[in-house]
């Protein structure tokens, strides 16, 4: 279930600085304080449904004992076992959140289920919730089964509304290419590299939509090639020896977050989650991971070493364009040819006469 937490009209701290405060924040810390403590003694009994993605953590959707709700700033995403718990958990933060000066939007507050037969409404004693197949958490859209299909799809989009915006600019001779270069790897390309660090790139149709839609843009950016009175597109070659490839793009982010998470303290939720996951042999991300660290010739004791790990990262070269191989054909020799010219010859003598010849 995904919630939308607003401010209301007056400001929250002069409501604050109003009331008695100072009891309310100790029941804050109060509750912070055992909040973090029931994560960290139960993290380690958890069931894993299904991985999901997000910019900032990789966001698993699981059954923890005692924790149930995934929360940055107002925006929550609460996990239950049946719909009826669903209905107690809103019900509760809709109580919790106005002691605080909170209100819910019930309009944006959306829920989203594996079961069959649920309802289309969710009611609840304060309003509906819509069932939906997608939400956007985060500024990542995540689907009923787990996929990844619509967030390409939008990456996709957002990278072309990006050029639409910016088109004029690329289109002006007193700009060299390094400049254009330069904008579209900070303006246009970001787009699309939003929470990559939790892609599984194991869909090459979705991947190559989107490396197609690079190309195009970058095409447009530097130009046709002139040999000539001849107008050429550039080659794949030519236009990855100014940026560096979407997909090459993609897994180095995601193993520089693997990177990042493998240095954490083992008392972290997320050090704990990748460590399970590592025993894992189904999970899709940690397998390519490995095997991007085996292509990159990066070993468990360099992540250790960050330097020396970003390093080798930084500098490695993904995209290598395949040579393509002459076909000189079939050698034939004067007999053969001889013959069947002859052939031919007689194959058009017939046909002509039985073309004068319709009877």
């Amino acid at each position: 279930m995904y919630s939308r937490i607003y401010k209301p009209r007056r400001n929250l701290r002069k409501l604050l600085a109003e009331s008695n405060t100072l009891k309310s924040k100790k029941k804050w810390s109060l509750c912070k304080r055992q909040w973090n403590e029931k994560i960290s003694r139960r993290a380690g009994k958890f069931q894993v449904i299904r991985q999901m993605k997000s910019p900032h953590a990789i966001i698993i959707i699981i059954i923890l004992m005692g924790v149930n709700c995934l929360a940055f700033a107002d925006d929550l995403a609460i996990l239950s076992k049946g719909i009826e718990t669903a209905k107690e958990q809103i019900n509760i933060l809709k109580t919790t959140a106005e002691k605080t000066g909170l209100l819910i939007s019930f309009e944006k507050t959306e829920y989203m289920t594996n079961i069959k037969d649920a309802p289309h409404y969710l009611h609840t004693n304060h309003g509906e919730i819509k069932k939906v197949d997608k939400f956007k958490y985060l500024g990542e859209i995540i689907q009923k089964n787990g996929l990844e299909k619509e967030a390409n799809k939008a990456r996709t989009r957002k990278m072309e509304f990006a050029y639409q915006l910016t088109k004029n600019m690329y289109c002006k001779k007193a700009l060299s290419f390094n400049t254009k270069i330069r904008h579209y790897n900070t303006v246009v390309k970001p787009e699309c590299l939003y929470a990559a660090e939790c892609l599984t790139l194991n869909k090459k149709g979705e991947l190559e939509e989107m490396e197609k839609k690079e190309r195009k843009i970058l095409r447009k950016i530097l130009g046709p090639k002139v040999e000539g009175d001849v107008y050429k597109l550039r080659s794949n070659k030519e236009i990855y020896a100014k940026t560096e490839k979407l997909s090459d793009s993609f897994r180095k982010r995601r193993l520089m977050f693997y990177g990042h998470l493998m240095r954490m303290d083992d008392n972290r939720l997320s050090k704990k989650i990748v460590q399970y996951f590592n025993k894992s042999q189904n999970c899709k991300w940690i397998q390519e991971i490995r095997a991007d660290m085996q292509e990159m010739n990066i070993s468990v004791d360099n992540i250790l070493d960050r330097n020396d790990f970003r390093s080798k990262v930084q500098n490695w070269k993904g995209f290598i364009e395949k040579e393509k191989k002459k076909t000189a054909g079939a050698k034939c020799s004067e007999t053969r040819n001889k013959e069947h010219s002859e052939r031919m010859d007689e194959y058009w003598r017939r046909k002509r006469v039985g073309n004068t010849n319709p009877s």
